[in-house]
């Protein structure tokens, strides 16, 4: 039985725009999105995953978003034809600061392929900052961890985790949205 359950957030279309980008590991970028509109971002807390749109055709076709993505959103996006409508994909949220109207989203980046890694490497030059999951001072008593990337790289972290680090392996949750090599692309 699954132990995730999905709420949605009655927050809405939230416009934002990217405040800065750092690479975090060789291949991940971490961009941090700010505004005042992030003010009406309604936090669920831990492990909230949103819907982000791309632009795929310069940032024009982002005003003509539906507010919500229920039946008739996603009608009206659909509508907007392939070669105009923005890209959108689930993202976890990597913190939020509501004080600050600040939004980290980590990017898993595949070179040139795919459209949110090269979109997350463009945003904005970034520096080199956080060490890999190995070297992660991690707090007593972590009651939690999720982990979600490449499938070798999703199951080499709870390995980790589990074995090196001794998290019980049922407080360590993991999924391979896509195996190296087998990736398709939308």
């Amino acid at each position: 039985m699954s132990n995730i359950t999905v709420t949605h957030s009655a927050s809405g279309l939230v416009q934002a725009e990217v405040v800065r980008a750092e690479r975090i590991t060789p291949h991940m970028m971490r961009v941090t999105f700010g505004g005042d509109d992030l003010a009406r971002f309604e936090f669920r807390g831990f492990d909230q995953w949103f819907r982000l749109a791309l632009p795929v055709r310069g940032e024009e076709a982002l005003a003509r978003l539906p507010h919500r993505f229920g039946m008739g959103g996603t009608l009206k996006w659909l509508a907007m034809g392939k070669e105009h409508r923005p890209v959108i994909r689930n993202y976890t949220v990597r913190d939020f600061r509501p004080e600050v109207r600040e939004l980290d989203v980590d990017f898993v980046v595949h070179g040139d392929d795919g459209i949110a890694g090269p979109w997350a490497q463009r945003a904005e030059p970034g520096e080199r900052a956080l060490p890999f999951l190995r070297e992660l001072e991690l707090p007593d008593g972590v009651p939690y961890a999720f982990v979600v990337g490449e499938q070798a790289l999703a199951s080499g972290a709870r390995r980790h985790l589990v074995k090196d680090r001794g998290i019980d392996r049922r407080q360590v949750t993991f999924s391979g949205y896509w195996k190296r090599g087998s990736a398709t692309i939308g």
